[in-house]
């Protein structure tokens, strides 16, 4: 399941959660580097924090689907308080790998919620672009619509990185170029855009999937007949998470089937239950085929295997590619 904006906590300005979680070490750090650099990782470890409310202190209660498929809980304040106890690192370096932290973790967390990045072209120096990504995401919620943003998202003969966009372009001004934005987003989920549709209507995503999902299921439950994948669905389980948190929930029984004959020239199964993962995931139609066989192949360099892999992938009812 994706983050949900009304799990998050409401900010107050000039807010600095890091220093509440880390404490002194992290308040010392940030006034020994530029102001405008510190206000960037502030930023950042506020965003990747609010959608982990679990570091905040609050009560985790029940283990709930959320929880398991959306949030795992970060590791990054222990990390970055390693990171500035380190008597090895000098300042200059300390910045650096704080910085490289806070930028795979936001990366990270925008995949997570349904964002595809052309990692080739993010560094250091476009944080505060991808923190503002996040924050619009998580800002959506309860934002009253008066300038027809729903709209522009259920404009569905546009492209819906170019929906995002010209959503987007609203929510941060004409007077800020979209140029850095075109070049970092390559694509958005179906999923994050009903999310943020939902979230301005007030509405619940539960009830309301996107349609690529439904029909990419429907058009394909013979091949994954059986699947891991096919069992959640029957057991009412979400829809609509990374691949990398279905991965990760599903991975006793992938790693099983590994294991149990991890020479096996034709792995049908497996491949069969990583073709249920992609498809109940929060892909766009147009990644799932190029995706999918990219996982095969980091797994698999057995010829037939791959062989076979392409043909069932090949054969799949994927709508609007």
């Amino acid at each position: 399941m994706l983050v949900e904006a009304n799990d998050t906590v409401i900010m107050q300005e000039g807010e600095d959660l890091a220093s509440s979680v880390i404490g002194g070490l992290w308040d010392e750090f940030k006034v020994n580097i530029p102001e405008p650099q510190a206000k960037v990782l502030v930023e950042a470890f506020n965003l990747i924090l609010l959608a982990d409310p679990d570091q905040l202190g609050e009560e985790p209660g029940e283990i709930d689907m959320d929880t398991l498929m959306g949030r795992p809980q970060s590791l990054l304040p222990g990390i970055v308080q390693d990171i500035l106890l380190d008597p090895n690192l000098d300042l200059p370096n300390k910045k650096l790998a704080v910085y490289e932290q806070l930028i795979n973790n936001t990366i990270n967390l925008l995949k997570k919620i349904g964002f595809t990045l052309d990692e080739d072209y993010v560094t250091a120096e476009y944080l505060p672009e991808l923190c503002k990504i996040g924050q619009f995401f998580f800002e959506m919620d309860g934002y009253e619509d008066l300038i027809g943003l729903r709209d522009s998202l259920e404009a569905m003969d546009i492209p819906p990185v170019d929906r995002f966009l010209l959503v987007f372009g609203k929510y941060v001004g004409d007077e800020v170029p979209l140029d850095t934005y075109e070049l970092l987003i390559q694509d958005v989920s179906e999923v994050t855009l009903t999310t943020i549709r939902n979230n301005l209507a007030g509405e619940d995503l539960s009830v309301s999937l996107p349609d690529n999902i439904v029909k990419r299921v429907k058009g394909n439950l013979v091949t994954i007949q059986d699947t891991l994948a096919y069992h959640h669905i029957k057991n009412n389980g979400q829809l609509g998470g990374s691949v990398e948190s279905f991965i990760n929930f599903f991975q006793d029984e992938l790693v099983g089937l590994l294991e149990n004959d991890p020479e096996d020239p034709m792995p049908i199964q497996y491949i069969r239950e990583l073709i249920g993962i992609y498809l109940i995931s929060d892909l766009n139609n147009n990644q799932v085929r190029d995706q999918l066989l990219g996982r095969v192949h980091e797994v698999y360099t057995n010829h037939l295997a791959l062989i076979k892999a392409e043909e069932l992938v090949n054969h799949l009812v994927l709508e609007n590619e």
